[in-house]
């Protein structure tokens, strides 16, 4: 609910644009109650309610699920900007992810991973895809690659990928600090302090 809040603004269509992706039950009714003309789809990912700690197989499902999602969309050659809406606070975003849209020679836009680690200089969160037959590809292989490896995650993949250039696919970057206001909460400090 916090991102739709952070989204809204007088005069824009945004909540008209907007998919969300649910993994939790009952969340798209909550949405759609707030955020009327957003759409809101719930996914099943097994044992999605049970803690997802990194490394485990709920959270490689997670990953997995949305490395599909977001290799579909390259192929249905749909602008999109992937979130983790659950623990991001945001100003408004918009100019950064219109400027990194007509960027031609940039096809994926990722921020600076917070906390390097692995040599993973890019984050995950949020993702601006536009669509190429070349991004497509890269994130098709990213996904393959997934599949064959429960062992790796996503973001590792994805900066491996980026670093070799595969395809040559160019990933962009940008800074946290381009969008976020430093009010990092999660889903339940929001929640207690919107009583």
């Amino acid at each position: 609910m916090l991102f739709c809040c952070q989204i809204s603004e007088p005069g824009l269509t945004v909540h008209e644009r907007l998919l969300l992706v649910s993994l939790s039950n009952g969340t798209c009714k909550e949405v759609t109650e707030q955020a009327e003309k957003a759409t809101c789809v719930e996914a099943a990912v097994k044992g999605y309610d049970d803690p997802a700690d990194y490394a485990t197989d709920t959270f490689d499902a997670i990953m997995l699920f949305r490395a599909h999602l977001s290799m579909l969309f390259a192929m249905k050659s749909v602008k999109v900007v992937m979130v983790e809406a659950d623990a991001t606070w945001f100003r408004n975003p918009q100019s950064l992810f219109a400027r990194e849209f007509s960027k031609a020679e940039v096809g994926l836009v990722t921020p600076y991973n917070g906390g390097i680690s692995m040599g993973a200089i890019r984050a995950m969160s949020p993702m601006v895809i536009r669509p190429t037959k070349t991004t497509w590809k890269f994130l098709r292989g990213l996904t393959r690659r997934l599949e064959r490896s429960s062992a790796q995650n996503d973001q590792a993949v994805y900066n491996v990928l980026c670093a070799a250039r595969y395809l040559e696919q160019r990933c962009g970057i940008f800074y946290y600090e381009d969008i976020a206001d430093g009010i990092w909460l999660t889903i339940l400090e929001v929640d207690g302090s919107l009583h």
